[in-house]
């Protein structure tokens, strides 16, 4: 089935993050992600952050806190890739950041699998990220009934868990693990 968009995002997130690619790009035919060249823009992905503090609460994805809106912007080329951040503010979308490069391409490949792990799944699936940066992990968070996980971003080395799917008790068990690490 396919992926389920949030529909309270920001109404005005496509024209803040174009806007503000306009006045950071320097119009050129060849530039990265402006200038002469189309931009294909995503639908919004709600971001969640959670904070070490929440690790160890008793359902810690229920103390996940909504931080922003991401939008994956692709040159139909698919030569490059980034990511843009918009937050809602005053009941108006602010853009905050731009991405790009590795970790950009990391999220578009999680992306890609999310699509592909939705496919398999019998009822809507919703796509949200999680990030725990205290820990080093950001993972497309995939919700419908059964949360799963694909994380493309992990800092641990050992790690087995990027580009996998991981069931959620095993990505509470996992950031437990390395709550308890950093507090040592």
């Amino acid at each position: 089935m396919p992926i389920r968009l949030r529909t309270d995002a920001p109404a005005e997130g496509h024209s803040a993050i174009t806007d503000a690619i306009a006045d950071l790009v320097e119009p050129a035919a060849d530039d990265g992600l402006g200038g002469g060249v189309g931009l294909d823009l995503s639908d919004p992905i709600p971001v969640y952050l959670l904070g070490l503090d929440r690790i160890k609460a008793a359902d810690p994805l229920g103390h996940v806190e909504l931080v922003a809106w991401r939008y994956l912007l692709e040159r139909p080329d698919n030569a490059q890739v980034a990511y843009a951040d918009v937050q809602q503010r005053d009941a108006k979308a602010e853009f905050v950041s731009v991405t790009g490069g590795d970790v950009a391409a990391a999220l578009l490949e999680a992306a890609h699998r999310a699509e592909a792990y939705a496919a398999t799944r019998s009822g809507d699936v919703e796509i949200r990220l999680l990030e725990v940066p205290s820990v080093k992990l950001s993972a497309i968070w995939l919700v419908d009934g059964t949360d799963v996980f694909i994380p493309y971003i992990d800092g641990n080395q050992q790690s087995q868990f990027k580009w996998k799917t991981v069931s959620r008790d095993a990505v509470l068990k996992e950031l437990a693990d390395r709550a308890k690490f950093i507090a040592n």
